[in-house]
């Protein structure tokens, strides 16, 4: 998935209104920094992973996942 699968945005947003750093949540997760910062920029991240954020957070997959992909814009190369 990528960030026409996702909002990434609301990830960052759901960790800063815990007052968690990436290294926190990536601890918590038994993953590296890198991975949760890729989630929180838009990259390619398993779907996997962005339940186990979702589960984390407490937030539903549904506020996190667009409904259709399809009609979003394709990334813009960074």
């Amino acid at each position: 998935m990528d960030s026409r699968h996702y909002y990434h945005s609301k990830l960052a947003e759901a960790r800063e209104l815990r007052g968690k750093s990436q290294q926190e949540i990536a601890d918590e997760l038994k993953v590296d920094r890198q991975t949760i910062y890729r989630a929180e920029a838009g990259k390619s991240v398993s779907y996997e992973l962005l339940a186990a954020l979702c589960g984390l957070y407490e937030i539903p997959m549904t506020n996190v996942i667009v409904a259709r992909p399809e009609l979003a814009p394709a990334p813009t190369a960074a």
